[in-house]
């Protein structure tokens, strides 16, 4: 799985895997807990990461773009392999 986008909050981050989900694209969150249960320390952890399989990569940062302005997202294709 590929990290395509960090959010600050989990609601931006839910919304975001809804909108993959209605393009048949299977995401998971990561770090949604911590984020939710610190929120102070959101922005130094990383955010809720969203994560897609490799395949999906390019079609999920074309979402992301469409769908989303960069303030609301950090977008990180390359940062997590796991």
């Amino acid at each position: 799985m590929k990290t395509v986008a960090n959010f600050l909050k989990a609601e931006e981050a839910h919304l975001f895997k809804l909108r993959l989900a209605a393009a048949g694209i299977h995401c998971f969150l990561l770090d949604e807990t911590v984020t939710q249960l610190n929120p102070w320390r959101a922005a130094a952890g990383g955010g809720v990461r969203v994560q897609v399989d490799e395949e999906d990569v390019a079609t999920a940062v074309q979402l992301l773009s469409e769908c989303y302005s960069p303030l609301l997202y950090a977008s990180a294709p390359e940062t997590t392999d796991e």
